[in-house]
Formats: structure tokens, sequence, C-alpha cells
């Protein structure tokens, strides 16, 4: 083998392929789905027997990918983020009135943003524009789209 073929070799292997994340982030949605609606102390009992050992398998491959990629590129920079603030992330194993991500409040904060000019086709019952007291009609509106 020539010396530039190997060291090309050689770099082609070095590199890191593309990052998929695990299945198990698949898992840890679905299993909040299941219990949703289940009690507090029901959803923390789930989540230990079921999301516990996901979540630890998720923080492995989370270390393992940080150590492939630069801590300067997008990807390296994500990861860091997730890991410096791990423990807020994983809060909702141990405290069944959380849910695992916020998608939720961020709903509701969307509708609120996007209200003020959004919603100035909106009309009261009567056909008149919306004005002042229905803020919250619109807001609510908005949530359900």
């Amino acid at each position: 083998m020539t010396p530039d073929l190997e060291s090309i070799l050689h770099e082609a292997n070095r590199k890191p392929g593309p990052i998929r994340p695990p299945a198990s982030i698949r898992v840890l949605f679905a299993i909040e789905r299941e219990i949703n609606g289940m009690t507090p102390q029901e959803r923390v009992r789930v989540r230990n027997e079921r999301s516990r050992s996901l979540v630890i398998e998720l923080e492995r491959w989370l270390r393992e990918q940080r150590a492939r990629v630069s801590k300067n590129s997008e990807t390296g920079k994500a990861i860091d983020y997730s890991l410096k603030r791990w423990s807020a992330l994983t809060r909702f194993l141990d405290d069944g009135r959380l849910c695992m991500s916020n998608n939720a409040a961020e709903r509701e904060l969307r509708a609120i943003a996007l209200g003020r000019p959004s919603t100035r086709g909106i009309t009261a019952g009567d056909g008149r524009p919306c004005r002042g007291g229905n803020r919250q009609t619109r807001r609510q509106i908005l949530a359900t789209l």
C-alpha cells in the first residue's frame, strides 16, 4: 500500500460518520404518551421501571458522541448544552407532575407571541373584530391551531 493511500484510509476511518440518535428517544416519548393522565405517583413508578434505564443509555451515548465531534461544531455545542443541563433535563424522572418535554408550554407561548398580528381577522360572534377584552379568546383560538 502506498503511503498516500494508507493515510487517506486512516483519515477516512477517523472521521465520524453521521450521528443518529438512539431509538430510546422514540421509546421515551411513547412511554410518556402511555402514562399521560396517570397520577404523579404512577408516572414516577412507570418512569423508574421503564424510562430511567433509557435515559442512562442516552446520557452514555451523548458522552460517546461528544468525544467524537469537535467542541466548536454545532453538534458539539448542542451535546454540551444538553450534558451541562442533564440534571434539569432528567428531573421529570423523579417528579410525576413534570412532563418530559415542554412542547405544550411552547405551543401556548407561540400563541401569545403570534396573537397580535395573526388574529386581526378573527371576529367576535356578532361579526365585529376582536379587540381589547377579547385577547384571551384570540389566544385560546390560536392555542387550538
